[in-house]
């Protein structure tokens, strides 16, 4: 039976050592075709880009506040990535020293500054997703330490208006790790977390420090049409390589 051309059986005369080099070399060839099709298929995965917060330790922002400062009055705190105000009367969201004497401060694990929601004060940082995924919440709280003022407060953690944590403090309560539910985000929306004061007399207040956006699920983007061009063209040299392959090897 003759032997189609492309086939080891196409010279049945070759000698064990040529038909040994035709072997090697057309075995060399696949595995450069399988290295080039992966090659295509990674160079077409598309890179996740990190969806983090903006100084979650307020170290950076609240450099230059001296005792403490509102978002909404009086001392004005700094502009940046972390805004904030009241929903009522009285109180706000801002930042403080753990040196300051008038509430008093209480010293933080994490750097000297952090942020506080008095009465029905809020704070708050908008940021755009870099990437879809699950992802929850991990922060630091504390209450109030003052005789006079309690550090009785109830707040909510919301993402875009929706309730991800409800937590509280009492006075005197020193730093403790709290951490949200989890929730999904979609790389390109824009997203708002806010920290919600909730009791609105009494002027209550908790401290907020060491706030940290964190991936609970794998991540990764949405691939585009060209990325799609690029996997389909990996896909199909791979393809390519094994009927190759299947030819050489067929009698």
């Amino acid at each position: 039976m003759r032997a189609r051309p492309g086939r080891e059986m196409l010279d049945p005369y070759l000698d064990d050592g040529v038909r040994s080099g035709v072997s090697v070399m057309r075995s060399s060839k696949f595995r450069l075709g399988l290295a080039a099709s992966a090659a295509l298929l990674l160079s077409a995965a598309p890179a996740a880009a990190a969806t983090q917060l903006v100084d979650g330790g307020f170290e950076a922002q609240a450099s230059g506040v001296g005792q403490f400062c509102y978002f909404n009055f009086g001392t004005v705190c700094p502009t940046g990535a972390w805004t904030g105000g009241t929903i009522g009367n009285g109180g706000g969201g801002g930042f403080q020293d753990e040196q300051n004497f008038a509430w008093p401060g209480l010293a933080t694990p994490d750097g000297v500054k952090y942020a506080f929601i008095q009465m029905l004060g809020f704070i708050q940082q908008s940021f755009v997703a870099g990437d879809t995924g699950t992802y929850n919440l991990s922060w630091l709280h504390a209450g109030r330490s003052n005789s006079q003022f309690s550090g009785n407060q109830n707040y909510d953690v919301l993402v875009n208006g929706v309730v991800v944590a409800s937590s509280s403090t009492v006075t005197y309560e020193n730093w403790g790790a709290v951490g949200s539910s989890n929730f999904n985000l979609v790389a390109g929306q824009a997203y708002t977390v806010r920290f919600q004061g909730l009791v609105e007399t009494d002027f209550p207040a908790t401290f907020i420090d060491a706030v940290s956006l964190n991936a609970a699920a794998p991540v990764g983007g949405i691939p585009e049409p060209s990325t799609w061009a690029m996997l389909i063209l990996g896909f199909g040299a791979i393809g390519g390589a094994l009927r190759s392959r299947r030819r050489y090897h067929t009698a």
